[in-house]
């Protein structure tokens, strides 16, 4: 990086590795189809529980996805994140 910033490289604009591992967290969860999707599904009480789970994370997870992209539009877009 420092040869195409011909000069410009300043070591103190770029966090050490370790840092910026401190400001990420990834959590990976596998989660089952939901029973009520499958055909001839014999939903049980605990198979409506975990579908119930499933459907709760995955609309938690398409929030917070919005989330990241609503400030993202917010940093980068050239009227503040407003729609034009």
């Amino acid at each position: 990086m420092r040869p195409e910033l011909n000069g410009l490289f300043r070591e103190e604009d770029y966090p050490k590795a370790e840092k910026l591992r401190r400001k990420f967290v990834v959590k990976l969860e596998v989660l089952p189809f939901p029973p009520q999707r499958l055909p001839r599904a014999d939903v049980g009480r605990e198979q409506a529980r975990v579908a119930a789970r499933s459907t709760r994370m995955i609309r938690e997870a398409a929030c917070a996805e919005e989330d990241v992209w609503s400030r993202l539009r917010d940093v980068v877009s050239p009227h503040g994140g407003s729609a034009e």
